[in-house]
C-alpha cells in the first residue's frame, strides 16, 4: 500500500520510535491549565535539573528535566499552561504540534481537583491523540478541606483512564502517579473517547474520517481525531491536509452551522462541557458550604470592593520601594567588595600572567564585568525573583492584572504591564524578564520596548536625582520625568498600532488565596537566577573586556572625534560627552561618573554644560544598557534586542535632537 506521508514544518507527523530498547529514555508530557499545580508538580519530579528551551520555530519555553524511577529514566516535559488545543494561541499550537510530532509514551493531565469542571474539557481533546493518558488530580488536600467528596474510582471508569489523587507542594502521591504512568505506557490500544455527538455532527465526523482514509492521510493521531478538529476549524490540523480535504470540511461546518445556528467549534466545546458536567455530577459531591472564610472575604476586598485600589496601590508603592531600596542597598555594598576583593585578587593575577597593557585592559574588564554584573543580579534580579514568586504563589498576581487592565488598556497595554514596569523601576534586567508573566504575545512585545523606552532604574534615577539636580535644579528633574511619562504613552500608542498582532481582551482565571510555600518560592527563584547568569555573564564579560581594550587603544577618543559634528551640532552637547554616553551603555552610572573626569572636576561640568544640556545628557541614557539588551536577547532573540536597541536610540536621539534645536531657534 503507498503511505502518503504528511509533514508539519519539515517535521514528520508520522509516529516513529526507535527500534534499540537499550537505555531507553520514557517520554512524560505534562498537559493542563494554569493554576492547576502543572509546573509545582514538574519542580516536584525533576527537582531544580531542569532545561527552559524554546519549541523549534517559536518563542514558547518548554522546561524539560530528567529523573530516574525504579530503575528508568524518564525525560519530563512541562507544556505551557492551556484552556484548550484549539489552536488559537501560540501556546496551544506549540502544545498540540509537540505532543503530534514527537509523540510522548504517556501524558498526565494535570487538574485541580477543586475545578475539575473547568479542566475535564481539556482532558477530553488530550485523549483524543490515542497516547496512553492518565489524570492526576492536584491539589487533593484543598478539596479534602472544602469537603468535596470525589469518588475517583467512579471518575476513573467513566473517563476510561487512570486517576490519582495528588498534593505538588508535598509530593504526596507522586510514587503512585509514575507507577500508573508506566502501567499505561505498554498498552496498544487506547480506550474508546467516552465523547460522542449528536447524530448530524457524527455524520459529518463519518463523511470526513472516510474522506481521509481514501485519501490515504496517515498521521499520529486517530482519524476521528483529525476529523473532529477539522470541524473545528483547528490551525494546525488544517495545515496538514489538501485542499480537497479542507473544501469539503468547509462544506460539512457550513451545514452544522445552519443547522445549530452556531459555530462548529462553539457547537463541538459545548459537548464536551456537557458530558464534564453529566460526569462530574455522578462522581463528584459538594456540600453547601458558606464561603466566610478570611481568605475568601480578603478575595472580594481585593478584587471588588471599594478598598482595593487603594490597596493596589499601597501594595504596588511598598513593593516597588522595597525592591529599590534593597537592590540600591546591595549595589553599593557589591560595588564596594567588588572593589576592594574582585579587583584586589583578580587584577594583579591577571596584569601579571599577561605583561603590558593587553593584561591592564583584560584584568580592567573582567573585574568591571564581574563587578557589574554581580551588583545586578544579587540586588535585583534575585530580589524581583523572589517578589515575583510570592505575588504568585498567594494568587495576587493575577488580581493585580484584572483592576488595572481597564485603565491601561486605554493606551493599548494590559493589567499585567504593571509588573514589569514596577519591578523596572529598580532594573530594566528585571523589568523585560517580567513580561514573562503576560502570555499574549503582542502585548509583552510592546510592554518590553516600553520598559526600555520610558521606565527609569536605579541607574537613571541616580541621573535623574542626583546628575540633574545638582547642575540643572528641580524644575528640570520635573520636566525629566514628565518627558519619560510622556514618552510612555505616545509611543505604547505607536507600538498598539505598527506591531502585529491582534489586541486581544484580558482572559484570565483569578486563583483562590493561598500560603506561599518557601520551597516553590525558592526553586523558583533558583531555576530562573541560574538560566540568567548562565546566558548574561558571558556577554557581560565580552563586553566589558572589548570596552576596556577600545578605551586603551584610543579607539572611544578618536570616535568621539569623529561623532562631534553629530553631538554639537544636532544634540547641542559637548563633544566630550560621547565618552560618558559610551560609558552609559555599560552601566548608566559610570557614565555619569565620567562626566566629571572628562570635563575636569565637578566645575567643569558647569562650565560646558548649561541646565538645559544636562536635561537632553540625562535623557539620552534611556538608552538600553548591555545588560538590558542581553535580558532581551534571552527573552526574545537577537533580533528583536537589537530592534528594540536601534528603537529607542532613534527615539531619544530624536527627541533631544529637536528639542535641542526648538530651544536653539527660541534662542
Amino acid at each position: 500500500m503507498h503511505l502518503c506521508e504528511t509533514t508539519l514544518k519539515g517535521v514528520s507527523l508520522l509516529r516513529s520510535k526507535s527500534s534499540t530498547r537499550e537505555e531507553r529514555t520514557y517520554t512524560i508530557y505534562l498537559v493542563g491549565s494554569a493554576n492547576t499545580g502543572k509546573s509545582a508538580t514538574f519542580h516536584r519530579l525533576t527537582g531544580a535539573k531542569a532545561v527552559v528551551s524554546n519549541f523549534p520555530g517559536t518563542t514558547v519555553k518548554f522546561d524539560e528535566g530528567t529523573k530516574k524511577f525504579d530503575g528508568k529514566k524518564l525525560k519530563i516535559s512541562d507544556t505551557p499552561g492551556i484552556y484548550s488545543l484549539a489552536g488559537t494561541s501560540e501556546e496551544e499550537k506549540v502544545t498540540l504540534r509537540a505532543i503530534i510530532e514527537q509523540r510522548p509514551d504517556v501524558i498526565i493531565n494535570i487538574a485541580d481537583s477543586t475545578r475539575l469542571e473547568k479542566c475535564l474539557p481539556l482532558f477530553f481533546q488530550v485523549t483524543d491523540f490515542g497516547v496512553p493518558t492518565l489524570i492526576a488530580l492536584n491539589m487533593a488536600d484543598e478539596a479534602k478541606g472544602l469537603k468535596l467528596d470525589i469518588n475517583t474510582k467512579r471518575l476513573s471508569e467513566s473517563l476510561r483512564v487512570p486517576v490519582v489523587p495528588t498534593v505538588a507542594v508535598t509530593g504526596e502521591g507522586f510514587n503512585e502517579l509514575l507507577k500508573t504512568a508506566f502501567k499505561e505506557i505498554p498498552k496498544k490500544e487506547i480506550p474508546s473517547h467516552p465523547i460522542r455527538y449528536d447524530e448530524e455532527t457524527e455524520a459529518e465526523i463519518r463523511k470526513i474520517t472516510k474522506l481521509l482514509r481514501e485519501k490515504r492521510v496517515r498521521t499520529s493521531i486517530p482519524l476521528r481525531t483529525l476529523a473532529v478538529w477539522l470541524l473545528e476549524g483547528n490551525e494546525v490540523i488544517e495545515k496538514i491536509v489538501s485542499k480537497g480535504i479542507l473544501n469539503q470540511v468547509k462544506k460539512s461546518r457550513q451545514k452544522l452551522r445552519d443547522k445549530f445556528n452556531e459555530a462548529t467549534d462553539v457547537h463541538i466545546e459545548k459537548r464536551r462541557y456537557e458530558v464534564s458536567e453529566r460526569i462530574l455530577s455522578e462522581t463528584v459531591s459538594a456540600p453547601r458550604i458558606r464561603k466566610t472564610g478570611w481568605k475568601h472575604r480578603l478575595a472580594g476586598v481585593t478584587t471588588h470592593g471599594k478598598l482595593s485600589i487603594p490597596i493596589l496601590v499601597i501594595t504596588m508603592i511598598a513593593l516597588m520601594l522595597f525592591f529599590i531600596n534593597v537592590g540600591a542597598f546591595f549595589e553599593k555594598t557589591i560595588f564596594r567588595v567588588g572593589a576592594e576583593h574582585i579587583s584586589g585578587v583578580l587584577s594583579p593575577a591577571i596584569s601579571g600572567a599577561i605583561p603590558g597593557p593587553l593584561g591592564g585592559s583584560l584584568a580592567l574588564g573582567i573585574t568591571r564585568g564581574l563587578t557589574a554584573f554581580l551588583a545586578i543580579v544579587i540586588p535585583y534580579v534575585l530580589v524581583f525573583f523572589i517578589l515575583l514568586a510570592l505575588l504568585e504563589d498567594t494568587g495576587y498576581l493575577a488580581r493585580i492584572a484584572v483592576l488595572l487592565d481597564g485603565a491601561l488598556s486605554k493606551i493599548g497595554l494590559y493589567g499585567k504591564s504593571i509588573v514589569p514596569f514596577m519591578v523596572g523601576a529598580g532594573c530594566n534586567v528585571t523589568g523585560v524578564l517580567g513580561t514573562r508573566i503576560i502570555e499574549e504575545k503582542k502585548a509583552r512585545v510592546i510592554t518590553a520596548a516600553l520598559v526600555c523606552l520610558a521606565i527609569p532604574c536605579c541607574g537613571r534615577i541616580v541621573v535623574i536625582f542626583g546628575f540633574v539636580s545638582v547642575f540643572a535644579g528641580a524644575m528640570y528633574v520635573l520636566a525629566a520625568i514628565l518627558i519619560s511619562v510622556l514618552m510612555l504613552v505616545v509611543m505604547a500608542k505607536i507600538l498598539t498600532r505598527v506591531v502585529p498582532g491582534e489586541k486581544v481582551g484580558l482572559v484570565i482565571e483569578v486563583p483562590k488565596y493561598r500560603w506561599p510555600r518557601v520551597r516553590n518560592v525558592l526553586m523558583k527563584t533558583y531555576i530562573n537566577i541560574l538560566e540568567f547568569i548562565s546566558i548574561a555573564l558571558p556577554v557581560m564579560l565580552v563586553a566589558s573586556i572589548t570596552l576596556a581594550i577600545a578605551q586603551t587603544c584610543g579607539v572611544v577618543d578618536a570616535l568621539s572625534g569623529a561623532l562631534a559634528p553629530f553631538t554639537m551640532g544636532w544634540l547641542g552637547l559637548p563633544a566630550i560627552a560621547i565618552i560618558p554616553l559610551i560609558y552609559c551603555f555599560f552601566r548608566r552610572e559610570a557614565g555619569v561618573a565620567m562626566f566629571p573626569v572628562v570635563a575636569g572636576g565637578m566645575v567643569g561640568v558647569s562650565a560646558v554644560m548649561a541646565p538645559h544640556q544636562v536635561l537632553m545628557f540625562a535623557l539620552l541614557t534611556s538608552v538600553p544598557c548591555i545588560s538590558t539588551v542581553v535580558a532581551l536577547r534571552q527573552e526574545f532573540g537577537v533580533k528583536f534586542a537589537f530592534k528594540v536597541l536601534l528603537l529607542t536610540a532613534f527615539v531619544w536621539y530624536l527627541t533631544v535632537g529637536l528639542i535641542n534645536q526648538v530651544i536653539t531657534l527660541i534662542a
